[in-house]
């Protein structure tokens, strides 16, 4: 995934090289669109844990990189501009919790590594507090709809116990995107937060094992939901 993202960039940069050396620039262009390629890192919001619905202590969770690339199109109007993205994610991120909240008698931990692939589509608002050609810096916000049409969670086992998990998730979920932008001329550097609004997890079932038998069986619910935070390189096309 990150070769691709590499080898998308350094395409994207000779062609707008080549191409500008061809067209010079319109600088009160209204309309514009360009690529975004950059990596990202999840911080998980948990928001409640419950075994068998008892309340139980939150879980740990340790942030894997991710990536993603989109597509967008900008309206600019002097200083304001609104920018429509299509784009796709791959995030990751691992949850840590003691074996010994199942009903078995050891301190050992296991943990749980989650990976989702994701359409993004962010609606934005920014505006440009420095606009002298051919630099900007803008801050932006505004809504953004995840749709995760891939999702994978598999749990890590230790020793002679294993441990089994079945959680659904919401596949459509709403976040808040707060950033900062800077643009030299066709080329931006973009950084963001993603503030989750909605939980995505749902309430699963989980089975615990040592060795052949069953210790205990029953429900699961990891209430949490994924903020996002993101750097990104683009450029104008």
């Amino acid at each position: 995934m990150r070769k691709i993202i590499l080898i998308s960039l350094c395409c994207i940069f000779i062609f707008t090289t080549i191409r500008a050396e061809k067209k010079p620039r319109n600088k009160d262009q209204r309309f514009n669109f360009g690529l975004i390629g950059g990596v990202n890192a999840p911080f998980i919001s948990n928001r409640g844990f419950f075994i068998n619905w008892h309340e139980a202590e939150l879980p740990s969770n340790e942030s894997g990189i991710g990536a993603m690339i989109a597509i967008f199109g900008r309206t600019n109007i002097n200083r304001h501009y609104l920018q429509f993205e299509v784009g796709t994610s791959f995030y990751r991120n691992k949850t840590i919790f003691d074996i010994d909240k199942f009903n078995a008698a050891t301190t050992i931990q296991t943990s749980i590594n989650a990976s989702a692939f994701t359409l993004d589509i962010p609606l934005l608002y920014g505006y440009n507090f420095v606009k002298k050609a051919p630099y900007e810096l803008s801050l932006f916000a505004g809504p953004k709809m995840r749709y995760t049409y891939k999702y994978n969670d598999t749990p890590d086992n230790f020793g002679t116990y294993i441990f089994d998990i079945n959680e659904p998730i919401h596949p459509i979920t709403g976040s808040f995107i707060i950033g900062m932008a800077t643009k030299i001329s066709r080329f931006i550097l973009d950084f963001r937060y993603e503030f989750a609004i909605t939980v995505q997890s749902k309430p699963g079932t989980y089975y615990l094992y040592e060795g052949e038998s069953l210790l205990s069986q029953g429900s699961i619910y990891m209430k949490r939901a994924t903020n996002l935070l993101s750097f990104s390189l683009g450029v104008i096309l």
